[in-house]
C-alpha cells in the first residue's frame, strides 16, 4: 500500500532512523560478542558492516560456536539476575528471551 501512496505524492516520503546502525547497537548492547567478534576478525566491523561477512568461514569451527554460546549463556544468566534483583523474578536462563538492550543498566 505504501508503494501507492510513495507514486501519488513521492514528496512526503523519506526514511528516518533512530541514528544507530544495527552494528554501533551490537557494538555497544553486547559487549561480549562484539569482543568474541573483534577477536576473531578485528575491530572493522564496528565502521563497516560488511566485514561481518569475514564470520562466514567460523561457522562451522567448533571452537568459535562454543564460544559463541557461551557468550549468549552468560548474557541470559546476567538477564536473569537483574530480573530476580529488579523485579523478584526467578527465570530459567535456559528459557528462550527477546531483550533488545542491557546497556540501561
Amino acid at each position: 500500500m505504501s508503494e501507492i501512496f510513495n507514486d501519488l505524492w513521492p514528496e512526503k516520503f523519506n526514511n528516518k532512523t533512530n541514528g544507530i546502525t544495527q552494528r554501533r547497537w551490537l557494538y555497544t548492547s553486547n559487549q561480549n560478542l562484539s569482543a568474541l567478534i573483534s577477536g576473531k576478525i578485528g575491530p572493522g566491523w564496528v565502521k563497516k558492516c560488511s566485514e561481518l561477512e569475514k564470520l562466514v568461514p567460523f561457522a562451522d569451527d567448533p571452537d568459535f560456536r562454543k564460544k559463541w554460546r557461551e557468550v549468549k549463556y552468560q548474557n541470559k544468566k546476567w538477564f536473569v539476575e537483574k530480573m530476580k534483583k529488579w523485579e523478584g523474578l526467578r527465570l530459567n536462563p535456559d528459557s528462550l528471551f527477546d531483550v533488545p538492550d542491557k546497556t540501561h543498566a
